[in-house]
């Protein structure tokens, strides 16, 4: 019989602890959410009251932040992965004893990730996995996730990945392009979406375009330009330099 692991959302924001609640009950299935929390103080007692094996730990609480929070247990028995918006406080909840972070928006695959991570120490020492994120080894390979999960218009959105057909940076935020017609505006990066969305489908062609390859209705040559013709009919310009790679790309993948 397959072993059930308690846990806890510490978070001050409903949406958040909603859309995470939905992919933990999805996507790991041996995973309880036993109790949420809103403040450092509510998380203290949940943890005295229902001792989790792993607590999801916001870092923007009010009043005792997530990370003084962590700071302040000495002795943890359970795994802490960090739920945080701002990547600049990665190392520091790694220090703290965190063993692992997920960026807001949360992403269904790194949350597979990280619980895989934490079920791996679970009955180890604690205070031991801390340093380096690099340097903590899962145990197990995490199963392939296909969705992403959006924060759009004060809710949450999930959108598998095969419904997109390309995203566009729009500045700081990305328009995801939606193979129905939808456009949905995130608050996260390009850069971020490329960094996270899987390289044997998506490539990114230009400094504003990362684009799903099995969407490509037709590539074409046009003197010294190269255009990637999608699906709804969108023409994106391959930059000069991303050529000769999207060549490579294509002829391995997308045969």
């Amino acid at each position: 019989m397959r072993r059930t692991y308690k846990a806890i959302i510490v978070d001050d924001e409903a949406l958040l602890v909603s859309g995470l609640s939905a992919i933990v009950r999805e996507f790991c299935p041996e995973v309880e959410i036993v109790g949420t929390a809103s403040s450092a103080f509510e998380a203290n007692l949940k943890i005295q009251t229902t001792q989790p094996d792993i607590v999801f730990l916001d870092i923007n609480l009010p009043k005792v932040n997530g990370l003084e929070m962590l700071e302040a247990i000495e002795h943890k028995t359970f795994q802490v992965i960090i739920i945080t918006a701002y990547e600049s406080y990665a190392l520091q909840a790694l220090k703290a004893g965190a063993i692992d972070y997920i960026l807001k928006p949360v992403m269904s695959s790194e949350v597979r990730t990280a619980v895989d991570k934490a079920i791996g120490l679970i009955g180890s020492d604690p205070e031991i996995h801390t340093g380096d994120k690099k340097e903590q080894q899962a145990v197990a390979e995490p199963e392939v996730m296909n969705r992403i999960m959006i924060h759009h218009n004060n809710s949450y959105i999930l959108i598998e990945f095969d419904d997109i057909l390309y995203i566009e940076a729009d500045r700081n935020y990305s328009n995801i392009v939606l193979e129905n017609g939808k456009v949905i505006s995130s608050a996260r990066s390009l850069k971020s979406y490329d960094e996270q969305l899987t390289k044997d489908v998506f490539f990114r062609v230009h400094k504003s375009y990362l684009i799903n390859t099995l969407k490509i209705k037709e590539y074409l040559k046009e003197g010294k330009e190269r255009i990637a013709l999608m699906k709804n009919g969108k023409r994106i310009a391959v930059s000069q330099p991303k050529q000769p790679g999207f060549k490579k790309f294509l002829t391995m993948y997308r045969k």
